[in-house]
């Protein structure tokens, strides 16, 4: 969208800046503003998530206005060939901002052989980085591209899905306690409805509720009555658009 204008607006002082402008559609790109300290200014980090095999990364420096395209992907060694694989941006329903944490910005990757990933980029350094998943997150998940996510949570990295389980819908929220072990993740709670239903967790809260994003009318994707949580201590608030 070559006539499309960004603008970066503080809520605070009601002001607004135009930002450089970027190759790619912002519609299908995924976001995230952080101070860099090495460069003492603002940066933010533009991924496209949908353009395959035209992907890329765009640096905003808000300093200089400028902006520069950084062409290549991660990459992981295939232990089977020892080729170097791309990690390629995962082509999410909703799209979410680049979650921030550990002084770098993740977002969920995978390869074609449905091999997922959690990337992280340190903003400063320009370095790539690998969060490992689990392989039981994907168990019992059917063929084609479940609904998969990051979000944060108590300053936890979590990671979420929603995909088919048998004949059932199913939505199950991963917290990993310890960042970048992988041995640490842990399921928070694990919903089953009698349908597929596309959810987005955006809140925690102290007693351990956890607050949902929900897109459309609520009742039409959830009901309490059809909800089947594996912890029954918790409550799931449900917030539409």
């Amino acid at each position: 969208m070559a006539d499309t204008q960004l603008l970066l607006w503080n809520s605070s002082t009601r002001e607004s800046a135009p930002l450089p402008h970027a190759d790619f559609n912002e519609l299908h790109s995924s976001f995230g503003l952080r101070y860099d300290a090495t460069s003492d200014g603002y940066k933010i980090l533009k991924l496209n998530i949908t353009n395959y095999p035209k992907q890329w990364i765009e640096i905003l420096t808000l300093k200089s206005g400028s902006c520069r395209k950084i062409s290549c992907l991660p990459t992981v060694i295939c232990p089977t060939t020892g080729c170097k694989l791309e990690i390629y941006p995962y082509p999410n329903k909703i799209v979410d901002p680049m979650v921030y944490v550990h002084a770098a910005f993740h977002w969920l990757g995978y390869l074609f052989r449905r091999k997922y990933y959690v990337v992280s980029f340190d903003i400063s350094n320009e370095v790539f980085g690998v969060v490992p998943l689990l392989e039981d997150m994907f168990v019992g998940v059917d063929q084609g591209l479940p609904d998969s996510g990051l979000s944060l949570l108590d300053g936890m990295l979590c990671f979420h899905i929603t995909a088919k389980d048998d004949s059932m819908g199913m939505f199950k929220l991963w917290a990993m306690k310890d960042y970048d072990v992988k041995e640490s993740w842990i399921v928070l709670f694990t919903i089953q409805v009698d349908y597929l239903a596309i959810a987005k967790p955006k809140y925690r809260f102290p007693d351990g509720d956890v607050l949902l994003y929900s897109r459309g009318d609520p009742t039409s994707r959830f009901k309490t009555s059809d909800l089947h949580i594996s912890d029954i201590q918790r409550k799931i608030w449900i917030l539409a658009s």
